[in-house]
């Protein structure tokens, strides 16, 4: 209501949120109707939801998104210290395609540390969007790097591993893992959440290994759920 008044006063122009994980957040602000814009954390490592189902919502209701982190909070970015490098590096240069790709973005905001930084990311928005061969490529790319990421997320979320014969999501069952693990402990309750939320629990794999020799990132998937399993399990 503050905020409603100071822009009828014209003391602000628009309202938005910024909003780091909570989905269900994002959903009543975005239906709420009283927010202009929404900046949310969304990279090819960091999707949680926000690409498949939160930016379409923004979209069909005229929100307009501004990304940040797109570089997953510094992980797909070259060591900082700004070294001379004769080519923009193609993982950070791919990651804010890969973002502007999405009809919804308005617009991005990666953290840059020196003018050489702020010349190579600003031609990207005259890029065209990723196709999906690029996206592809950038998402094998990442895989190569073989680094822990942000919140300890390992699993890259790119979806390779689907379908499971058994009807696992093993991306949500990962990020519930992750979730558990990597949040505040007054957090950790969503992780359990989105495990109670699976149709299919991850103790129905059979070890086929499918998902091992679909994964870019290389991950032993079946003994990554049995972990899960234990974990989550354990907590509820």
């Amino acid at each position: 209501e503050a905020l409603e008044e100071a822009r009828a006063k014209g003391v602000i122009g628009h309202i938005g949120a910024s909003i780091h994980r909570e989905l269900r957040t994002m959903e009543k602000a975005i239906l709420s109707g009283k927010f202009e814009m929404v900046m949310l954390a969304y990279s090819p490592l960091d999707q949680e939801g926000v690409g498949p189902h939160i930016l379409p919502m923004a979209k069909e209701r005229g929100v307009g998104v501004i990304i940040m982190k797109p570089l997953s909070g510094g992980q797909l970015s070259t060591p900082p210290g700004c070294l001379p490098e004769e080519e923009p590096d193609p993982i950070v240069r791919g990651s804010l395609r890969f973002v502007l790709s999405s009809p919804a973005v308005s617009t991005v905001i990666p953290g840059m540390t020196c003018v050489r930084e702020v010349e190579e990311n600003v031609p990207v928005a005259d890029m065209p969007p990723l196709s999906e061969e690029e996206k592809d490529e950038l998402i094998r790319k990442i895989g190569s790097l073989g680094k822990e990421f942000r919140y300890g997320q390992r699993c890259l979320r790119c979806w390779y591993c689907q379908p499971c014969p058994q009807g696992i999501v093993i991306p949500e069952v990962l990020r519930a893992w992750d979730m558990y693990r990597d949040y505040p402990d007054d957090l950790r309750y969503l992780g359990l959440e989105l495990y109670r939320s699976l149709e299919v629990k991850p103790d129905e794999c059979v070890e086929c290994r499918e998902c091992t020799e679909k994964c870019p990132a290389g991950l032993d998937i079946p003994n990554l759920l049995k972990e899960a399993i234990r974990m989550l399990e354990g907590a509820m």
